[in-house]
Formats: structure tokens, C-alpha cells, sequence
């Protein structure tokens, strides 16, 4: 008798997390039905034909990483920049020869921007109620300032005329 009821349980038991799951998956899902994607692509989850396939769509983790996902402007060439018109630049400085025994200082640009993939360009800040990356300026990444690991009093030099780069 008690197998019966228990088996009659397990059986109620699975219908209900079935159909609850599936609410508590659908439920929060349309809420971002309107979410701009990081580099604006979407890979859908199966297809009928490999024709059906867009290899130039990219995922959060894939691609060049630039800081909160912002278009990348080689500022620092001429012939790369020209035509672009960018209000704010940000780039990174990888320098990393003033340590000998724990060197580390170059991975901070990278590391920076690895963890800010997260962002997109297309967020909006809870406190204010604006997008900060969209909201009067135009924001890009840089990439790197060209910097020698060689010399530092070069490095600085040219650091701070990366930073005067328009």
C-alpha cells in the first residue's frame, strides 16, 4: 500500500516540477526578449541546413575583446582612424619593466577588458536611468599604446603622446 502511494506521489511530483519548470525558464526569458546582445549576434541552437549558419556572428567570449564591448578604433594609425569621430578613447597601457622577480603590470589592460565583456553598449545605469557608454559621447577602444619594454623613460614619452592622440 505504501509503494502504491509513494510511486503515485513521484509520479504528481514529476508532472509538477515539469510544468513549473518550464514557467520558471519561460517567465524570466521574456523579460529580455528586448536585450541588445553583445556584438549584436545571436547563434541559434540547432538549424535546418548548414546553409542556414552565419560564421561571421560572434558570442560574448569570441572575438576581439574591447573594454564593455565598444567598437574598436585603431586610434594610434592615421590611415585606420581617419573617418572615425570618437568623443572619448579608451586604450591600455601594458608596461611592465620597472620588476624583475613578479611581472604581471602587462596583463592588466587585457585582464580589464576580459572582465568588462560582460557590458554591452547598449545597457543602462539603474541609479541614473541613462546609458552612460550612449548617452552624450561617443565611446571606443583603442586597443594598446605602442609601448618598448626596453626604455622606460621612452615608454613614458610614449605614453604621453598616446594620450594626446585626436
Amino acid at each position: 500500500m505504501t509503494t502504491m502511494y509513494t510511486s503515485s506521489f513521484f509520479r504528481v511530483s514529476l508532472l509538477f516540477l515539469h510544468v513549473h519548470g518550464g514557467a520558471t525558464w519561460k517567465v524570466p526569458h521574456q523579460a529580455f526578449d528586448n536585450i541588445q546582445l553583445p556584438h549584436g549576434h545571436q547563434v541559434p541552437l540547432s538549424t535546418d541546413s548548414d546553409d542556414d549558419l552565419n560564421i561571421y556572428g560572434a558570442t560574448s567570449f569570441a572575438g576581439l575583446r574591447t573594454f564593455a564591448n565598444l567598437p574598436f578604433v585603431d586610434c594610434f594609425s592615421d590611415e585606420n582612424a581617419e573617418g572615425h569621430k570618437y568623443d572619448i578613447a579608451v586604450f591600455g597601457a601594458s608596461h611592465d619593466t620597472t620588476t624583475t622577480g613578479r611581472p604581471g603590470a602587462r596583463f592588466g589592460p587585457p585582464a580589464i577588458r576580459s572582465g568588462s565583456q560582460r557590458k554591452s553598449p547598449g545597457e543602462w545605469s539603474v541609479y541614473t536611468g541613462r546609458n552612460p557608454l550612449q548617452d552624450w559621447a561617443t565611446v571606443v577602444d583603442c586597443g594598446d599604446a605602442r609601448l618598448t619594454w626596453l626604455d622606460n623613460t621612452a615608454s613614458l614619452k610614449l605614453l604621453d603622446k598616446a594620450h594626446t592622440v585626436e
